[in-house]
């Protein structure tokens, strides 16, 4: 099968790819395209050192943005770089039991899934920390911490070994859990509190899921679970639509640290993830073009606009717990007095997500 999503093509319910107007004829210097490639190139000439989920999260977005554009050069730059991580049926960190661990297995399941390469152990690599998980999850489905992140995390991990096996059991598990974080934590206005315990609506945390049902939604076959997943997606993004900041005010086009809250200051790693899940949407007919495509366009350009001279995202919350126990405000300002940082790989990642769902031919194109 195919990888989809932000690393590589759909396998999905979807429908053809929906031609949109607004994803073409960018301002000079913000072309999908060309921003992507700015991005990659930033992200090889970066020192390798901890391989951390986040680098994770970007090393998966190059790899697709590379394939994408059909950059062979910095494609093969990137999957000789894994070299150092491959190690029989372990996985780096060998250790590692968190979903924060375990989704670096999406890097070595993505170069299996664009080479087929069977002369190296990439698919074992991958499978040991989604298979762990799976039996975690099949044996006691509330084992899950009931984060937001788990819905990227748990999800791209479980949905990459799919493709990568072709055993739509790891789907199907991953799309009961997320239903399951639906109850948990998914609100009547359709965002996501951090945590069960942290009652806030942090962007970063909203994006994580976001980005997590637009892959899934690529996947899923038509049914009722699809539906049920399709109906909080659809929910959670007529939300996002309201919470963004509109054209006129400071940082337009971008969605703020803490979302339902004015004063807060404008983050931009969660503003590209929800762009690539509105894009996405867009691209596969789940959201109106009409109503839509100008969120996502509106999003992307707030986006490039936050990058520097040599493409380092800027106002990016710094990695983030859960909000210690207290008030509603003083969760709120938690995360309000989150460090922002430039060229944080949190923001990088999914930037690179989103230059590439504009420029693929959806369902199933690499």
């Amino acid at each position: 099968m195919q990888a989809a999503g932000a690393g590589g093509a759909g396998d999905a319910g979807g429908a053809s790819c929906v031609p949109v107007s607004e994803f073409a004829n960018w301002p000079s210097g913000t072309a999908p395209a060309d921003v992507g490639a700015r991005l990659v190139t930033n992200y090889l000439a970066r020192t390798r050192g901890t391989y951390h989920y986040s680098d994770a999260c970007a090393w998966y977005g190059a790899l697709g943005f590379s394939k994408i554009t059909a950059d062979e050069t910095r494609r093969q730059q990137l999957i000789t770089n894994f070299a150092p991580f491959l190690g029989g049926t372990t996985y780096y960190p060998a250790t590692g039991t968190t979903v924060d661990d375990r989704v670096g297995g999406i890097v070595p399941l993505e170069i299996f899934i664009q080479t087929q390469d069977t002369t190296r152990p990439y698919e074992t690599t991958g499978l040991k920390p989604a298979d762990d998980q799976y039996g975690e999850l099949s044996a006691n489905l509330m084992s899950s911490r009931y984060w937001i992140d788990d819905m990227f995390m748990i999800t791209s991990l479980q949905l990459q070994t799919s493709r990568a096996s072709g055993d739509v059991k790891y789907r199907d598990l991953s799309a009961r859990a997320m239903l399951s974080y639906f109850t948990a934590l998914q609100q009547s206005n359709g965002l996501f509190w951090h945590t069960r315990d942290s009652r806030v609506h942090w962007c970063r945390g909203n994006g994580w899921v976001a980005v997590g049902m637009a892959e899934m939604l690529l996947d899923l076959p038509a049914g009722t679970t699809r539906e049920q997943v399709l109906a909080g997606y659809e929910r959670m993004m007529a939300a996002l639509k309201t919470a963004q900041i509109p054209a006129g005010q400071t940082d337009a086009g971008l969605w703020r640290q803490v979302l339902d809250y004015e004063k807060s200051w404008a983050e931009t790693s969660g503003s590209a993830m929800f762009t690539y899940s509105i894009a996405t949407g867009v691209r596969n007919g789940w959201l109106d073009a009409a109503e839509y495509a100008p969120v996502a366009r509106a999003g992307w350009l707030a986006v490039v606009g936050e990058l520097d001279a040599s493409a380092n995202l800027t106002n990016v919350c710094v990695g983030t717990g859960a909000a210690p126990a207290g008030t509603a405000e003083s969760q709120r300002d938690f995360y309000l007095g989150r460090t922002r940082s430039t060229g944080d790989l949190h923001g990088q990642a999914p930037v690179m997500w989103a230059a590439t769902t504009f420029l693929r031919n959806y369902p199933r194109s690499n």
